[in-house]
């Protein structure tokens, strides 16, 4: 019964010969017209569109796709008999298939509906090759454009298959990966309350220079979202025993909404927030007329407070995959900080050290800028 089913498959779908040679156009628009039938759920016309061009140019690639037309009809089959001879015939077709392309990449994943679709022997001889003067360009069908049918077994969906001998599937373009995270270094200048500090004859006017690490992670569809955290530590460069030095950390969380921008989205550009932790600490060589102590020591007073600002960030990605990142970040924040250690009886002493070097506490302005480098993931 089986084998009558595959003899009367095979004769019924397989058209009768053309009197006149096709050529190139005639087969591209059998398939054309074959993918635009399965695209609209009529796969016993794909089929025999398929079948046509088989008959007329033979590749690995239409095997494929008249077994999923197989396939699909046999899923949507009412008749046990119809259902049996479009199994029979998508299994032969699927062999013809692995037949024809030895080296084909997804051949695990046809094999695996080979299994699933039943036992049937698989054809003793290969199909003949294509004729060398014609050249067909065929688009593989998916295994998942046939309806499923939770009562049936559902193909598995493969990749397209490799280059046959007479020619290569037309290419498939590749999903773009997005990343899901980031890790990397940066260099910060800060410019803490420079209005204050230029003022101040106490501490040194140089900006802070730092080093830092921040990480996160990308969120949304198209990651365009990154939730993450970094934390730096800055100071003053220079030596000087004439003035005071300032040193600061922050552990920040931060958040970055980004959109890549042109053609080859290599730029992009993004705004966000920070929000976290700062801390300070003022510190002198040698004895410090702030310190009421006497005492030969590096740091003089610290305090702590706390940061809310805005981000900027013009970001290049580099790569072929686009997942090393160069970032630079302006960060404009206020900041809220403590008085401050330290205080003695009398004098100068009696003022908390950074209100004496005319740092007080309370809100601030405070701009960083950072360059980093991060690899996406």
């Amino acid at each position: 019964m089986v084998a009558l089913a595959v003899a009367i498959a095979t004769f019924v779908l397989r058209p009768p010969a053309r009197a006149a040679a096709p050529d190139d156009k005639d087969v591209a628009a059998l398939v054309a017209n074959a993918k635009q039938a399965a695209g609209a759920g009529d796969f016993a016309a794909a089929l025999a569109d398929f079948e046509r061009a088989q008959a007329w140019a033979p590749s690995p690639a239409l095997q494929f796709n008249i077994a999923v037309c197989h396939h699909s009809l046999m899923l949507s089959a009412s008749d046990r008999d119809q259902r049996e001879a479009h199994r029979v015939a998508a299994i032969a077709a699927y062999h013809a298939y692995l037949d024809g392309a030895p080296d084909a990449t997804d051949r695990a994943d046809v094999e695996r509906i080979i299994a699933k679709l039943g036992p049937v022997p698989a054809p003793t001889s290969s199909p003949p090759g294509p004729p060398p003067a014609l050249r067909a360009v065929v688009t593989r069908l998916q295994p998942s454009d046939a309806p499923s049918d939770p009562a049936e077994v559902t193909p598995v969906e493969v990749t397209p298959a490799a280059a046959t001998p007479a020619t290569a599937p037309s290419p498939v373009a590749q999903p773009r990966r997005f990343p899901r995270g980031r890790v990397g270094p940066f260099a910060l200048l800060a410019l803490p309350q420079m209005g204050h500090l230029l003022d101040s004859g106490q501490v040194s006017h140089a900006p802070l220079l730092g080093l830092g690490v921040r990480g996160g992670a990308f969120l949304g569809a198209k990651s365009r979202i990154n939730i993450g955290a970094e934390l730096s530590g800055s100071l003053q460069p220079t030596r000087t025993s004439a003035r005071h030095t300032l040193w600061s950390g922050q552990l920040l969380a931060t958040f970055e909404y980004g959109a890549s921008l042109g053609r080859s989205q290599r730029f992009a550009l993004a705004g966000g927030g920070i929000i976290g932790f700062s801390g300070q600490s003022l510190r002198h060589r040698g004895l410090s007329n702030l310190d009421c102590r006497l005492r030969d020591t590096g740091e003089i007073s610290s305090r702590a407070g706390f940061v809310l600002g805005a981000r900027l960030a013009l970001l290049v990605l580099l790569g072929k995959r686009r997942n090393h990142e160069l970032g630079l970040r302006i960060t404009p924040a206020l900041t809220s900080s403590s008085a401050g250690t330290g205080a003695g009886p009398d004098g100068m002493c009696g003022v908390r050290p950074f209100a004496g070097a005319g740092l007080p506490g309370g809100a601030a302005l405070v701009t960083t800028i950072d360059l980093g480098y991060a690899p996406r993931f």
